[in-house]
């Protein structure tokens, strides 16, 4: 068996580990959550960077900024200091994300006390056609304590 050469890998790791989600969104070139009414909404540019051969946007980039919007809209339901987490997401595909912007669109269905339901249109160019739809479920995993 081969050894593994492990001295790079911890410059490599913090090279790439991104610091907070900030990060992850800079560097997909997100834009930053806008709140409308109810809704949530983040605009990810589609550019070489997260295409795909085809030069649609990539399946796990979707699926990246549909967790990103709808973990902020499930976020606005709760108080601050409250901890969740992703427990099932299901993300259909309709169509081709080419153009020059898509915008992810989050509602809150519902938010309990053990989790949170979020549906998110991902809607491309102009005319506003859903490239995808999902729905997103987070377990609240703790909420702050009050005294």
């Amino acid at each position: 068996m081969a050894e593994r050469n492990e001295s790079g890998y911890g410059e490599m790791r913090a090279r790439w580990q991104p610091e907070s989600l900030r990060d992850i969104m800079a560097g997909m070139g997100m834009r930053a959550v806008v709140q409308r009414g109810e809704q949530h909404i983040v605009d990810l540019p589609v550019t070489p960077r997260v295409t795909n051969d085809s030069g649609g946007l990539m399946g796990g980039m979707t699926a990246t900024l549909i967790d990103t919007v709808a973990g902020q809209a499930a976020l606005a339901t709760k108080p601050a200091g409250t901890r969740i987490t992703t427990s099932d997401m299901a993300i259909r595909y309709l169509r081709p994300a080419t153009e020059d912007t898509v915008s992810a669109v989050a509602t809150v269905e519902h938010s309990g006390r053990r989790s949170i339901t979020v549906r998110v249109d991902v809607l491309r160019g102009p005319r506003a056609d859903k490239a995808a739809i999902a729905t997103v479920v987070f377990a609240v995993l703790s909420e702050p304590t009050t005294p």
